[in-house]
């Protein structure tokens, strides 16, 4: 659809692809090379990777060696009481929910409310409340749902680019640190 609307060949497309290809391969390993060389990984400078990678790697030695042998830990974590404990809870939340009229995306909202963390949660949980019983009266209901898939992808595009810019700030700031004026 994309193509037809630009008036674009399929072949063309192909063509810049294998034109980007090359650009992009060489200047990946010129980013990764300057980014191993600001400091070691992880470290002070690089908090994210610090916190991040030792829950990664033990999440991995529980994955990875699960079907290879006998005692593995992940079939250890796995507690079939509690899985069943879980599965009817759920079972009933949902079905209340349906008895009472709830809308089934309160109940899956729940559900990623309490799987999420409270600084991540709390806020998705806020906004849901404002749009229900603020902007969907403000505006309409139908206006509204109208103007919400706009405001995420506008409201993600910020995020990326405030972060981009987060990056690229503390990217310069690291590289100049060692710098002696």
């Amino acid at each position: 659809r994309e193509m037809e609307l630009t008036r674009t060949k399929f072949t063309s497309i192909i063509k810049a692809e294998a034109m980007m290809f090359p650009v992009i391969f060489i200047s990946s390993f010129l980013f990764w090379w300057f980014f191993w060389h600001i400091s070691q990984i992880p470290s002070d400078s690089f908090p994210y990777a610090a916190r991040v990678w030792p829950v990664a790697a033990r999440q991995a030695y529980l994955i990875f060696p699960a079907n290879s042998t006998d005692q593995s830990l992940l079939l250890q974590a796995i507690k079939p009481l509690v899985i069943g404990i879980s599965a009817v809870v759920g079972l009933l939340l949902y079905g209340g929910f349906a008895l009472v009229g709830v809308p089934v995306t309160v109940f899956y909202g729940m559900i990623g409310g309490v799987a999420a963390p409270l600084h991540t949660g709390l806020p998705i949980l806020i906004g849901a409340l404002l749009g229900k019983y603020y902007f969907s009266r403000k505006y309409g209901p139908d206006k509204w749902k109208r103007y919400v898939p706009v405001l995420a992808a506008g409201f993600s595009c910020g995020m990326g680019l405030a972060g981009m810019t987060a990056v690229a700030l503390s990217l310069i700031s690291q590289c100049t640190r060692s710098l002696p004026f």
